[in-house]
Protein backbone atom coordinates (compact mmCIF):
# COMPACT_ATOMS: atom_id res chain seq x y z
CA UNK A 1 0.00 0.00 0.00
CA UNK A 2 1.39 3.36 -1.03
CA UNK A 3 0.67 6.81 0.36
CA UNK A 4 -1.79 7.49 -2.44
CA UNK A 5 -3.85 4.55 -1.11
CA UNK A 6 -4.20 6.12 2.36
CA UNK A 7 -7.33 8.07 1.67
CA UNK A 8 -9.39 7.13 4.72
CA UNK A 9 -8.75 6.25 8.33
CA UNK A 10 -9.58 2.61 7.53
CA UNK A 11 -7.02 2.65 4.70
CA UNK A 12 -4.39 3.93 7.11
CA UNK A 13 -5.30 1.34 9.73
CA UNK A 14 -5.11 -1.42 7.13
CA UNK A 15 -1.67 -0.20 6.10
CA UNK A 16 -0.53 -0.16 9.73
CA UNK A 17 -1.89 -3.69 10.25
CA UNK A 18 0.02 -4.90 7.19
CA UNK A 19 3.23 -3.29 8.41
CA UNK A 20 2.75 -4.71 11.91
CA UNK A 21 2.33 -8.20 10.47
CA UNK A 22 5.52 -7.82 8.43
CA UNK A 23 7.40 -6.64 11.54
CA UNK A 24 6.14 -9.63 13.54
CA UNK A 25 7.17 -12.03 10.79
CA UNK A 26 10.67 -10.55 10.71
CA UNK A 27 10.98 -10.58 14.51
CA UNK A 28 10.01 -14.25 14.57
CA UNK A 29 12.63 -15.04 11.93
CA UNK A 30 15.20 -13.07 13.92
CA UNK A 31 14.39 -14.97 17.11
CA UNK A 32 14.95 -18.29 15.32
CA UNK A 33 18.39 -17.11 14.22
CA UNK A 34 19.15 -15.78 17.71
CA UNK A 35 18.22 -19.16 19.16
CA UNK A 36 20.59 -20.87 16.74
CA UNK A 37 23.36 -18.43 17.64
CA UNK A 38 22.85 -19.37 21.30
CA UNK A 39 23.09 -23.06 20.44
CA UNK A 40 26.31 -22.53 18.49
CA UNK A 41 27.84 -20.39 21.23
CA UNK A 42 26.86 -22.92 23.87
CA UNK A 43 28.51 -25.76 21.97
CA UNK A 44 31.71 -23.79 21.30
CA UNK A 45 32.02 -22.12 24.70
CA UNK A 46 31.51 -18.62 23.31
CA UNK A 47 30.09 -15.76 25.32
CA UNK A 48 26.31 -15.95 25.19
CA UNK A 49 25.70 -12.26 25.77
CA UNK A 50 27.73 -9.49 24.17
CA UNK A 51 26.43 -6.10 25.31
CA UNK A 52 28.10 -4.27 22.44
CA UNK A 53 25.83 -6.10 19.96
CA UNK A 54 22.74 -4.86 21.80
CA UNK A 55 24.09 -1.33 21.95
CA UNK A 56 24.81 -1.37 18.20
CA UNK A 57 21.26 -2.53 17.49
CA UNK A 58 19.74 0.18 19.70
CA UNK A 59 21.90 2.78 17.98
CA UNK A 60 20.38 1.78 14.63
CA UNK A 61 16.85 2.12 15.97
Amino acid sequence: MEKSDWQTLDDCRDAIDTIDNEILTLLNKRMKVVQRVGEIKSSTGGAIYRPERGKALLYLV
